[in-house]
């Protein structure tokens, strides 16, 4: 089990040493485009080469993973919370409101939220600026993901 947990925590620090020092091994900024260089495969100058706007794959690789590692972990705490709050409800009242937590749960289990996920983003404005992009998508994740630990907490 320690080899496991060391292998977990190397793995760990090989994907987020990167994503903290990205201004400094970062080829380019993350908005920056290369309009000369649209769509190109890799080379020195781009190592993951370019997007269909010219700007740095590794760049935005870098910078991106650093979103996640933040936000990922908040809407999982909060998903968690979430849960927490609806189940000590349940326990507190028992009876029918249990029954209706647990069938809440399990129609939130069923439903395929990632589409009302991503047409909640597509439906957000185009010059918003992209902190809150990513904080209302890092919510509805959230808000979205307390029925797993809710029924896995109810068993």
């Amino acid at each position: 089990m320690k080899l496991v947990r060391g292998m977990a925590l190397m793995t760990l620090a090989l994907i987020t040493l990167p994503a903290l020092t990205a201004e400094w091994i970062a080829p380019a900024p993350y908005d920056r485009q290369f309009r000369d260089t649209i769509l190109a495969s890799p080379s020195r100058a781009h190592p993951l080469g370019t997007d269909d706007v010219g700007r740095d794959r590794l760049s935005r690789l870098l910078y991106g993973t650093r979103v996640s590692l933040v936000l990922a972990p908040a809407a999982a705490l909060l998903a968690a919370l979430l849960s927490g709050v609806a189940g000590v409800f349940a326990a507190w009242k028992g009876g029918w409101w249990r029954t209706g937590m647990e069938i809440s749960s399990d129609l939130f289990l069923s439903l395929p939220w990632m589409f009302l996920l991503l047409t909640v983003r597509a439906a957000l404005p185009l010059n918003l600026s992209p902190w809150t992009s990513v904080a209302v998508t890092f919510l509805l994740l959230g808000a979205l993901g307390w029925a797993a630990p809710s029924r896995a907490s109810n068993r």
